[in-house]
């Protein structure tokens, strides 16, 4: 067992990579939360971390170390699994451990501009934003190796979104 597409989500602190997660899990059903991963009521989706209701963040933040990641998608039966945070969007061993542990994987960059993340950060913690990480070498070195990579504008709508990921998703399942 394997999940069939691994698709580790990137983007700064406020970009929406967490709400999209939430969104994508929702349309498939609702979700539940059962230790480290969130399952889509429907199987379609697996995610790490814990998704529940008034968590701000979720996804590999959720984790000590990303290699405690890679048994999670070995052990997958869903045909999508997830990944999304800050943490986990590197280029390196542990990461390409968690993209080779399932059958196929994609990057996806969710990118907004410095303001807007800014924003978002002062809309839900009220703090000031510590910095701003893009990811576009990131993008580059899964690129690099053949890993299908995408670039989705967070500045669209939330539905917006969600269609594009699905669209993805749908176009590396095959």
């Amino acid at each position: 067992m394997s999940a069939g597409l691994y698709v580790l989500i990137a983007g700064t602190f406020g970009s929406g990579k967490s709400t999209l997660v939430r969104n994508l899990l929702n349309r498939h059903g609702g979700y539940q939360a059962t230790g480290l991963v969130t399952r889509s009521s429907d199987g379609f989706f697996e995610a790490a971390g814990c998704y529940k209701e008034g968590k701000k963040y979720g996804g590999a933040d959720d984790f000590g170390k990303l290699s405690d990641i890679k048994p999670l998608v070995e052990a997958s039966n869903a045909p999508v699994f997830l990944c999304e945070g800050v943490r986990a969007a590197t280029f390196g061993p542990i990461s390409l451990c968690n993209f080779f542990a399932a059958k196929n994987g994609v990057f996806v960059y969710l990118f907004c501009d410095k303001e807007l993340s800014a924003e978002r950060i002062m809309s839900r913690s009220n703090k000031e934003m510590k910095s701003y990480k893009d990811f576009n070498s990131v993008l580059e070195g899964f690129r690099s190796i053949g890993i299908p990579c995408y670039r989705v504008s967070a500045a669209q709508s939330q539905d917006a979104v969600c269609d594009c990921m699905e669209h993805i998703i749908q176009e590396n399942l095959r």
